[in-house]
């Protein structure tokens, strides 16, 4: 019975330790004290006490050492969200400026391109109405040149019958 709590209180301790991160040349300690508690009989519970307690202190400044890590971190990530703030500060009082001033830049551009715009369309008007006074133009002179055309084959026809005695009606 004795064997079996000693056996329960020393699996509790190695749990404990387990979960404390404590360093494995301790727990080598404390399986070599175990393994002689259940092997000898005369064993002495107090030197299983004495590594418990040195296990103990070495969880303590493993756990302050973890604990003064944590709050140097937080200390660094303090500052620099501290850091961004005043980042993202500045970065706001200048984008405003900058939008200010992109925003009558583009108006500027806007009006300029606006105006070349209407300037654009009224030269396609009118050269679309030279296009078309010049189509006409070049129609009527078509029409002309095969008027003038017809107009001298006929009257070779008729100079040829004319010659030949025929009369054409």
């Amino acid at each position: 019975m004795r064997e079996m709590e000693m056996e329960l209180e020393l699996r509790g301790c190695l749990e404990k330790l387990w979960d404390a991160g404590s360093v494995d040349g301790s727990l080598g300690d404390f399986s070599r004290v175990a393994k002689r508690a259940l092997e000898e009989e005369d064993f002495e519970p107090e030197s299983v006490e004495q590594v418990l307690k040195k296990l103990e202190k070495e969880a303590e400044s493993s756990w302050d050492a973890m604990n003064a890590a944590e709050e140097e971190q937080l200390r660094a990530v303090e500052a620099y969200l501290r850091l961004m703030d005043c980042s993202m500060a500045e970065f706001e009082s200048k984008s405003e400026s900058t939008v200010g001033h992109f925003e009558s830049n583009a108006d500027a551009h806007f009006d300029k391109l606006s105006k070349l715009a209407r300037a654009t369309h009224s030269m396609a008007d009118k050269m679309s109405a030279a296009a078309a006074a010049a189509s006409k133009k070049h129609f009527q002179a078509a029409i002309a040149w095969a008027t003038s055309i017809t107009a001298e084959a006929s009257a070779r026809k008729s100079r040829k019958s004319r010659s030949s005695g025929l009369k054409i009606h």
